[in-house]
């Protein structure tokens, strides 16, 4: 069965247009300071998925997303494209998925944050109100909110296909990948996850549309 185009490098990958979201506040979140050191074997067999959230501390949040999606090494390539070594694999080393967090709270009071993985710090983002509580509630309809802190996965196609011809299959994988990564911190850290099966659409298109070919690709709760 032919599920799409297999991906293809390009012979001359293009350099990424520049973009940036509209931000009106941020949390700078703080380096752990201690280090990872159960044996992975462990992890891997604790692992599972949980639906029982409570409130996690920014500290802890700020742990999780350290392990799982800090920048750790930067390059520049001969065409300029922004290539970037994290915990989590991507293809071509660049990582066309924004980690988006909202905190607990009321459906009328969440907000959607942009996790900046070069600064390591949250940047409250300037969208629609009465859009995102759309989208919080179509995400209680299929996993209850509660006290978790929900991190969703923003994919910018344009990032993939500067280097990759056919490139969104690649994208997925690379959430795939992220998912996990994130699971296992989450498990190392003694923290509740599941991954969401829906991908919040129409609603994550819907408020990113502005900002060009994005797509929603799922999302995980915690707590």
């Amino acid at each position: 069965m032919q599920t799409g185009k297999n991906p293809k490098p390009k012979s001359n990958p293009k350099k990424i247009p520049s973009k940036s979201y509209s931000f009106e506040d941020f949390i700078q979140l703080q380096k752990p300071d201690f280090e990872l050191t159960q044996p992975l074997g462990e992890i891997l067999n604790f692992r599972k998925s949980e639906r029982n959230f409570s409130k996690i501390t920014l500290e802890q949040l700020s742990s999780l997303l350290w392990f799982s999606a800090k920048v750790k090494n930067i390059k520049i390539s001969e065409t300029d494209l922004i290539l970037t070594h994290r915990t989590s694999p991507s293809a071509g080393a660049i990582h066309p998925i924004d980690i988006l967090v909202s905190l607990p709270d009321s459906f009328e009071n969440r907000f959607l944050y942009y996790y900046d993985p070069f600064n390591h710090r949250l940047n409250k983002l300037i969208l629609d109100k009465a859009k995102l509580e759309s989208f919080f509630f179509h995400v209680n309809m299929n996993l209850s909110l509660s006290n978790a802190t929900l991190i969703w996965f923003l994919a910018d196609v344009e990032r993939t296909e500067s280097k990759y011809k056919n490139p969104v299959s690649l994208i997925w994988r690379d959430a795939g990948a992220l998912i996990m990564t994130i699971q296992l911190v989450a498990t190392a850290l003694e923290m509740n996850s599941c991954a969401i099966g829906t991908l919040g659409e129409p609603y994550i298109s819907d408020i990113f549309q502005k900002y060009g070919n994005y797509f929603s690709a799922g999302g995980i709760l915690l707590g």
